[in-house]
């Protein structure tokens, strides 16, 4: 078993084995929970125990809760991996998967669903829903992320009624990361943008815009610079500036046919996504994914989908889909009030193209 499913396995086991042994004379108010590094806090009902074990020479350090009633338990778990902090995403990603497998393994529970979530915008996870038998009927819910080399666990399990309690979501969402965070998981998008430097002297970028307006198209081969758009995109050929309307937003875009497909790079606002966070944003995320793919269509699927985090800060999703013989590969942003849709339409072939990873990785923020 590797090593990051041992691990988590083992957590989880003793989440289990925790459950009917700690009982407390009160059922006191969720409190604010620091660890003793100093590299966490979570909501916890009173102050956690403090568990640890070994495996493989890695040390599995795991605070557990259970509040009066012996109904269930909350739990968070750290792990320092022996791993490369500048490891691929996709291999982070499997690793997360793996970790998945071996937390409701270590319950001894199976598996009702399981997404792709992130923790601050940057650092890849899931989010795990299973049923248990043991210590007594239930549910089991884990988050976990890996930040760096080091994986958390966050977990509530118990009978049906204390894991859907209003509680448990306050707990699961409580948990973040302090003090200087670890580089997030890199993706190609992520590294362009933060690697371009920033113009620090206000007068220059007003100087820079004042030479540089947003232009319907420039030469071939060469990036566009939208600045009312505040970004840039290198396009296979000189693209056009439009217009495009979808679900009920107008796209400001620029487009061009090349290689037989059509890219495409467009923003819209949207005022109702001022001071949105947490799980609204993220569902206006989904739906733009969603809406872009509904216009492949009848008969449009979504396929291979995966989370993005674009300028280490703003998450997106990059995504297939196929509609009959039509196909669509896509990347989307929701940065603050602003959607942005990046996209290559056309045949399998042509969406494959090794064109169309240059002109996605080519899509950065610019001030």
């Amino acid at each position: 078993m590797p090593r990051p499913v041992l691990l988590v396995a083992v957590s989880a086991a003793l989440l289990a084995g925790g459950c009917g042994k700690f009982k407390d004379v009160l059922n006191p108010p969720m409190a604010e929970f620091t660890s003793p590094d100093g590299k966490w806090k979570a909501l916890f009902p009173g102050t956690p125990s403090e568990k640890t074990k070994s495996a493989f020479g890695v040390n599995f350090t795991m605070w557990v809760k259970e509040p009066w009633g012996n109904k269930g338990g909350y739990m968070v778990g750290t792990a320092e991996l022996p791993l490369s902090a500048a490891e691929p995403l996709a291999l982070s990603q499997k690793r997360l998967d793996d970790a998945v497998a071996g937390s409701v393994q270590g319950v001894g529970g199976k598996t009702i669903d399981t997404k792709r979530v992130m923790l601050h915008d940057r650092y890849p996870g899931r989010e795990c829903l299973a049923s248990v038998t043991d210590p007594k009927a239930g549910k089991y819910r884990c988050r976990i992320f890996l930040a760096g080399t080091r994986m958390y666990m966050v977990a509530v399990m118990g009978v049906d009624e204390f894991v859907a309690d209003p509680k448990a979501d306050e707990f699961l969402d409580s948990f973040a990361l302090l003090g200087d965070l670890p580089a997030a998981s890199g993706n190609p998008a992520e590294r362009l943008a933060t690697a371009t430097p920033k113009r620090t002297n206000p007068a220059d970028r007003v100087a820079a815009k004042a030479a540089d307006p947003e232009p319907a198209a420039k030469a071939a081969g060469t990036a566009i610079h939208s600045t009312g758009g505040k970004f840039k995109a290198r396009f296979p050929a000189s693209p056009t500036k439009g217009t495009a309307d979808a679900d009920g937003h107008t796209f400001t875009t620029y487009a061009v046919t090349a290689a037989g497909g059509r890219y495409s790079a467009g923003y819209a606002d949207d005022s109702e996504l001022e001071g949105v966070a947490g799980k609204a944003r993220q569902a206006a995320l989904d739906h733009l994914r969603d809406t872009t793919v509904a216009e492949l269509g009848d008969g449009s699927k979504l396929g291979k989908c995966e989370l993005l985090v674009l300028g280490g800060r703003h998450r997106g999703w990059e995504f297939e889909a196929t509609a009959g013989d039509r196909s669509l590969r896509g990347r989307v942003y929701v940065v603050g009030a602003r959607l942005y849709r990046v996209t290559v339409r056309g045949s399998d072939a042509a969406v494959r193209d090794p064109g169309v990873a240059d002109f996605f990785d080519s899509f950065q923020l610019v001030n």
